[in-house]
């Protein structure tokens, strides 16, 4: 499950689509039970998320920008 959700995640990154709200709480859930238990992200999962991380960070960096 988790690879097909970050499979999607990244064909919507890379086609220039917005990230769908529900799949990437599924990721992030699917992700959190992996690490509960002990599990490795698949490389997939792991650039997904590295992915959503990096969107994540510019979207709070353009919140935060202060126009004169």
């Amino acid at each position: 499950m988790a690879i097909a959700l970050a499979e999607q995640v990244l064909q919507a990154q890379a086609s220039g689509q917005p990230f769908d709200e529900k799949q990437l709480e599924a990721l992030a859930v699917a992700a959190r039970f992996l690490l509960e238990n002990e599990i490795s992200w698949p490389p997939v999962v792991e650039k997904a998320i590295d992915v959503l991380a990096s969107h994540l960070g510019k979207v709070k960096a353009a919140s935060t920008v202060v126009e004169p």
